[in-house]
């Protein structure tokens, strides 16, 4: 399933490097709201912010389920200029952050399940307020216990800390 849905021609799974004009206007909302704050970690490539869009329409598939952020094309990804150009009057950076139990110890949402709530949700924020980030730990850091293709792997004595 996971291969079925990453196709062919899937980028690394590192951050978005789009690269968008960000107004003065624009940049000055991010410094005031705290978005430098989150520069160096976006920089580093460690966390990958998710683009509402991606995850609503993931969320519509009959098949959508949340996949790890190795397995994710590079259109899922939100890059740091894009996420500052978002910036509008509203009075909130345009990251939102989910958090929810996993449903399965090999994986937080098998079925969709929890993502197609998200998606509902998604859609509501993203029609009242734009572009939004999303932050969603399975799909924005890199999963240790899991292969390039985000197929799950053997767990070994040094993945226990060991």
């Amino acid at each position: 399933l996971i291969e079925a849905q990453r196709g062919q021609d899937m980028q690394p799974h590192m951050p978005a490097t789009t690269s968008v004009a960000v107004t003065d206007e624009a940049a000055q909302l991010w410094l005031a709201r705290g978005g430098s704050d989150f520069e160096s970690v976006l920089s580093s490539g460690a966390v990958a912010l998710i683009d509402a869009s991606y995850l609503i329409e993931q969320s519509e598939r009959p098949d959508g389920v949340m996949l790890p952020r190795q397995a994710l094309p590079d259109a899922a990804f939100v890059s740091l200029s894009e996420l500052k150009a978002a910036q509008n009057p509203f009075p909130f950076l345009r990251i939102a952050c989910c958090s929810h139990c996993w449903l399965q110890p090999d994986h937080p949402d098998p079925r969709g399940h929890n993502l197609r709530a998200v998606g509902r949700a998604l859609k509501l924020l993203v029609k009242s307020f734009g572009r939004f980030a999303v932050f969603i730990d399975f799909m924005c850091i890199h999963q240790r216990c899991r292969g390039a293709g985000g197929a799950p792997q053997p767990r070994t004595h040094t993945d226990e800390g060991g």
